[in-house]
């Protein structure tokens, strides 16, 4: 891994080069997608942000004209560059200055909530667009049986599930680009660096203030106010995960209990949901009990890493 990357990072021709590939690559396979972002996130953390921003250009640049030799389009280059590497730009800046995951997440989490806003102006009743939406995918796929409920229920959910989808999309492309970032600058370090992560104190007001609102609110406000919660599922949800790692290392105990979470993540829908909701509940109290330093932080990163 160590070589690969230190190749990649020989110059700015070899990220462009990896980026752009990688974004080809991931019309086929879409894991590939958060392999480019973490590259151009990688080249921002270590470089700065205008090396970043050069980098983005560039990628989207060969990735448009590799597209269009392809496929006759470079609009999915185009795409990927305004939906993921500019936010994933913007997220990896954040991390660079503040060196707080914490902060750079709860900046994507703006990122998407002022993204629903601009959603919900254009679109006008999200709700009904989605309706037709998912009445058309279930039409295409061919599904039987009187589907109208179902898709009641969940046009309504579709922005906030949509949004909380691409934030977490950010988040694994930002984590594995800092764990790249410590494999090569200092290896072994970005577990320490995981453990402490950590939502700023605001996030939790918002939290509580949104669960008024859209439990007591009425109409959009009330909608609006659930969209934005979902987000903050996400990222109580990602402080719980951590927090998990941090007391498995901290108690010496078997990498069994993390599998385990994350195959229940993964893989069981149902049972996943509440694995959720406790891991968002248990980062959500985090956020005021500071668990870890009850318990003894292990410590951080030293600064610049």
């Amino acid at each position: 891994m160590r070589s690969v990357l230190t190749f990649v990072m020989r110059g700015r021709v070899h990220v462009i080069t990896a980026c752009a590939v990688c974004s080809v690559f991931s019309l086929l396979l879409f894991p590939f997608n958060y392999v480019s972002g973490a590259l151009l996130g990688l080249a921002t953390l270590r470089n700065g942000a205008v090396e970043g921003a050069l980098v983005l250009l560039g990628s989207t640049v060969l990735g448009g004209a590799f597209m269009f030799a392809a496929i006759d389009t470079f609009r999915p280059a185009l795409f990927l560059a305004l939906l993921s590497w500019v936010p994933l730009w913007v997220l990896a800046i954040v991390l660079r200055q503040t060196r707080s995951q914490g902060a750079a997440l709860a900046a994507g989490g703006l990122i998407l909530a002022a993204a629903i806003v601009v959603v919900r102006q254009y679109l006008g009743d999200p709700a009904a667009w989605w309706a037709r939406v998912l009445e058309e995918l279930f039409s295409w796929l061919s599904f039987s049986g009187d589907w109208e409920p179902v898709i009641d229920r969940i046009a309504p959910l579709m922005t906030g599930i949509v949004a909380a989808g691409a934030l977490l999309g950010l988040a694994v492309t930002l984590i594995l680009a800092r764990w790249w970032h410590a494999v090569l600058d200092r290896p072994g370090g970005f577990g320490e660096e995981f453990r402490a992560l950590r939502m700023p104190r605001y996030s939790g007001y918002a939290a509580l203030v949104l669960c008024a609102v859209a439990w007591f609110g009425g109409g959009w406000v009330s909608d609006l106010a659930r969209e934005w919660l979902m987000i903050l599922v996400v990222l109580f949800g990602l402080q719980g995960v951590a927090l998990v790692h941090y007391l498995v290392k901290r108690r010496n105990a078997s990498v069994a209990w993390l599998a385990g979470l994350y195959v229940a993540l993964a893989i069981i829908p149902q049972p996943a949901s509440g694995v959720v909701l406790g891991l968002a509940l248990a980062g959500l109290s985090d956020t005021w009990v500071d668990y870890r330093k009850r318990f003894g932080m292990d410590g951080n990163l030293p600064a610049g890493q």
